[in-house]
């Protein structure tokens, strides 16, 4: 490979010769033009904000870019849309101050207004021309709880996180005492919401098994500042977040009496409405067996199993889960599921009631003999 510098209208010659007389080999000859600087001297000076676009030409190619920051501040270098790439950070002196690679590559650093930096994007185990999208951009407020982005005029803001580091603060006060729903749209994202002082109230990580975004639901006080955080589960790109005063219904009965009834293999959506709800399902099994009632739930619930006179069993789970209890019922008996909230948390949930062909129990362990073929089914 050579690398060399081209004049325009110039004509240039290429000689090619064989290092070996005794071995014939077929070989393809490219020219490439290098859409960026192979080193320092060369290195295209770029602003914070700008997106590039580029590629890696051939083996062993380079791309360098000069910044100088016009103020102190935390700043994100940025690739994405690529693999197999590596990006470097220097000061103006060539000293290395920080390194990256992987897929979805940033690199965070505290730049200082005036001084001069490089920024060395290169290929690595590789040597197959890649493109790329590089930006450099200044972390401005949200990067804290101490320093939010406040949501005022609309109850809808737009975000992005650039990785798994990247978290991203919001203030929200209340017009109105009532119930809020705080969710996202977009990426795969987990949120918080604190209170005046600043703990946690509620936390979530996923609306549903389908749903990957989280969706917190809360009870919040007029003109009370809290605080909410958006981060992303993996990678980056852009969300929105929403937070509106919502007026729910009471779905399901909150008691025995009320009970809506479910059956195996029927799935429920269900939502706490308030700190008070309770959420109560009747289930008659028709045969004598092991029953599993899960629960997939958007924020931290109780679930808990019963009969007409008792309480059999209860879980609790965790931030944002799947959980179930699993007991053998009797056959034409009544038992009732409730949800409800743990702690402080509203959110909705996924109910379903399976016949577990299978406990999940030493001492409930089926016997099998050599030999033995078994049906089974993971519910």
């Amino acid at each position: 490979m050579l690398n060399y510098d081209l004049l325009a209208g110039n004509t240039y010659y290429f000689r090619l010769s064989q290092n070996s007389k005794y071995l014939l080999e077929d070989y393809e000859f490219v020219v490439t033009k290098d859409d960026f600087g192979n080193d320092m001297s060369s290195a295209k000076r770029i602003k914070a904000g700008d997106k590039i676009s580029g590629k890696m030409d051939y083996k062993n190619d380079y791309d360098y870019f000069e910044y100088t920051p016009d103020s102190n501040g935390k700043y994100v270098a940025l690739l994405t849309n690529t693999e197999k790439i590596e990006i470097t950070l220097y000061n103006g002196e060539g000293k290395k101050l920080k390194y990256a690679s992987g897929t979805d590559l940033y690199l965070v650093y505290d730049l200082v207004v005036g001084n001069k930096y490089f920024i060395e994007l290169a290929q690595y185990n590789d040597y197959s021309a890649r493109t790329y999208e590089f930006s450099l951009f200044k972390e401005e407020d949200g990067d804290s709880i101490n320093n939010p982005i406040a949501i005022r005029e609309t109850n809808e803001i737009s975000g992005y996180i650039y990785g798994v580091e990247d978290k991203d603060y919001f203030s929200y006060i209340p017009k109105e005492t009532g119930v809020y729903s705080i969710y996202t749209k977009g990426m795969d994202t987990y949120g918080v919401l604190y209170s005046t002082n600043k703990t946690a109230i509620s936390e979530s990580n996923d609306k549903s098994m389908e749903d990957k975004n989280f969706y917190i639901v809360a009870s919040l006080e007029a003109n009370k500042v809290y605080y909410i955080l958006v981060k992303g589960n993996e990678g980056s790109g852009n969300y929105t977040l929403t937070v509106e005063q919502v007026n729910f219904e009471d779905d399901f009965g909150n008691d025995e009496s009320t009970s809506a009834e479910i059956e195996v293999s029927t799935k429920v959506q269900g939502m706490l409405e308030s700190i008070d709800d309770i959420d109560c399902f009747k289930f008659i099994p028709t045969i004598d067996g092991w029953y599993s009632m899960e629960i997939y739930a958007s924020a931290s619930l109780r679930l808990e199993l019963w009969d007409d006179s008792s309480r059999i069993d209860y879980k609790v789970t965790s931030t944002t889960g799947r959980i179930g209890i699993s007991r053998k019922l009797s056959a034409d008996k009544n038992y009732y599921i409730k949800v409800m909230r743990n702690l402080d948390n509203l959110g909705k949930y996924e109910l379903q009631v399976y016949d577990d062909d299978y406990p999940s129990l030493i001492s409930e362990a089926k016997d099998i003999l050599v030999g033995d073929t078994i049906s089974g089914n993971f519910e």
